[in-house]
């Protein structure tokens, strides 16, 4: 293994190290469902939407968003219960007033696309009570465009 081979690699490592500090735990609610954050348009503003039930366009939260300092301190949204009932209600009313869930991303918005191109987390142990948490990365299979000679990632994992 060369030099620069050797480098590469304590570069990627440290890179999955640094990005182990984020929270992944805002990517889904307990439910599994996962959760989402405003859509901000060019100047930083909400969009105004009214088919969402804040009025304001909402997108999930993916890894790119968790790791990416562009959407650092935006606040993860608390999914909202969609009957139309007085606790409900009420409940969404307390959850929206006590939701202080922020993303946290360190990573430039190019290498933040470029880790979200890379990997994707195969499993996420959210707190526990101990305070320890963990997440497991699993890196993309390359593939050769046979046209363009390009190599991207897909979604298969490499083995």
């Amino acid at each position: 293994m060369t030099n620069r081979e050797i480098i590469k690699k304590l570069r990627d490592n440290a890179e999955l190290a640094w990005a182990s500090y984020f929270y992944f735990d805002l990517l889904k609610d307990s439910s599994n469902i996962p959760r989402k954050i405003y859509k901000l348009d060019s100047k930083g503003n909400k969009i105004e939407d009214t088919s969402y039930p804040r009025g304001y366009k909402e997108v999930a939260i993916s890894l790119e968003h968790i790791v990416s300092k562009e959407y650092r301190g935006q606040e993860a949204l608390i999914n909202l219960k969609q009957d139309d009932t007085w606790k409900s209600n009420l409940l969404n009313t307390l959850d929206e007033k006590t939701n202080f869930d922020q993303l946290n991303g360190e990573f430039n918005p190019l290498q933040a696309q470029n880790f979200a191109k890379r990997y994707k987390i195969c499993f996420h142990q959210p707190n526990t009570e101990s305070g320890f948490s963990a997440t497991l990365f699993g890196e993309k299979r390359k593939q050769k465009d046979t046209e363009s000679k390009e190599i991207k990632y897909t979604n298969k994992m490499a083995i």
